[in-house]
């Protein structure tokens, strides 16, 4: 049987994964809108115009413009920027396309869109990230561990549930093992990584699990729940 440094299962990576592709695009919405915003910026014309009306339908709000360009009048102009600081009458900055002068942007808007698409990309993407990180940093620190730690037998105390970490509306377990220090005497507590394989839930009390610790730092450890003989315990 290989040893498993890295016991993530098959949901964890696809939650994961999910959550950093969905931030990726994110991100890459921000930045395609700030692009797109700035070309905008540099080639649509700048004038004022005002806040005619500001019409609420649920959660959205209709935002109309009126704005003189080019000595024509535009009345009732749509804008698709709403913020709860607009009120009726209120000047407002436009963006307009010589080609179009009936479309008019803000660019509030566009900084509203390329902060809200780029802050939910960040997060959604440590979400789905972080974890691989943090997961791959314990995987190389157990392999670690196996290759130049120190091993010994500790006793299995008992196997708990760890409540606060769920896949799935599933909760981990964990194996708790004790070991006697034989040089000082000191009861030593080891608790290993979150399990989800079912044949470790019930693993009887006082079975032998083989620990390895750090020589230079006993704090860090792995618990090797494969070095434990199901078959004869059962």
């Amino acid at each position: 049987m290989s040893r498993q440094y890295d016991n993530t299962t098959y949901i964890e990576k696809l939650i994961f994964g999910i959550f950093a592709s969905v931030g990726i695009i994110f991100v890459i919405a921000a930045i395609i809108c700030g692009i797109n915003g700035n070309r905008k910026n540099n080639e649509y014309e700048h004038i004022t115009g005002q806040i005619v009306d500001i019409v609420h339908h649920g959660d959205n709000y209709d935002v109309y413009v009126s704005y003189r360009f080019n000595g024509n009048d535009y009345d009732d102009i749509p804008i698709n920027t709403y913020t709860s600081t607009m009120r009726e009458g209120d000047d407002i900055e436009l963006l307009i396309n010589p080609d179009d002068p009936f479309k008019a942007d803000s660019p509030t808007g566009t900084i509203i869109i390329v902060l809200v698409f780029g802050i939910m990309g960040i997060i959604f993407a440590c979400i789905g990230i972080i974890p691989f990180v943090v997961k791959e940093k314990r995987r190389r620190k157990n392999e670690d561990l196996v290759n130049n730690g120190t091993a010994v037998w500790a006793k299995v105390d008992r196997v708990e549930v760890n409540t606060t970490y769920a896949v799935n509306h599933r909760h981990p377990r964990r194996i708790v093992a004790k070991y006697s220090d034989e040089y000082t005497g000191q009861m030593c507590e080891y608790t290993s990584d979150n399990l989800w394989d079912e044949r470790y839930f019930d693993v009887p009390q006082d079975t032998e699990v083989r620990v390895y610790i750090d020589r230079n730092d006993a704090k860090k450890y792995f618990v090797d729940y494969e070095s434990i003989n199901l078959e004869s315990n059962w």
